[in-house]
């Protein structure tokens, strides 16, 4: 995507779709097939970069299609947060949070529960980065209980483990 295909607000700065995640060139330099909105793909394999505010995609090898019907785009509807009366029906709020060792931290537990309510106003979705324990073999399920009871709103938590060195 081009600068110039991306969004501008009515201050001028630029929106490149900041909820997407765009797929680069290939690295072994086999190029990108032509894709549109509702191209299917199959796996891809390669690196996740960040830069200027845009998740980047750059597969090992050149994607294959398996299905290339374009689609058009579907408004989602959104009626409004459950939690926040003032998100209104056009918008979803969505944190991202590296707690850095909340597992093992109980008064950062509490702060980050006071966060969420206070300062972030209850987002819709919110994902944590580096749950951790001190002890391995325990899981993170005591921990992301106590938060989601301290914040106090209907939140469900989902934990995805990750091998050591991955």
């Amino acid at each position: 995507m081009a600068y110039s295909d991306a969004l501008q607000d009515s201050d001028g700065f630029i929106d490149m779709n900041p909820e997407a995640i765009f797929i680069s060139e290939p690295l072994d330099g086999t190029g990108l097939p032509a894709a549109a909105m509702g191209t299917e793909l199959l796996d891809i394999t390669g690196i996740i970069a960040y830069q200027d505010g845009i998740f980047r995609l750059l597969p090992l090898t050149r994607p294959i299609i398996i299905s290339n019907q374009p689609t058009t785009p579907v408004s989602a509807q959104l009626k409004g947060s459950p939690y926040d009366p003032r998100a209104g029906c056009e918008r979803i709020s969505i944190l991202s949070y590296n707690v850095k060792g909340l597992g093992w931290n109980r008064r950062k537990t509490i702060q980050l529960a006071s966060e969420i309510e206070e300062k972030f106003h209850l987002p819709h979705i919110i994902l944590l980065q580096e749950v951790e324990v001190q002890d391995p073999q325990k899981e993170v399920a005591p921990t992301m209980n106590e938060l989601v009871n301290l914040i106090g709103a209907d939140y469900r938590w989902l934990s995805i483990s990750v091998p050591e060195h991955e």
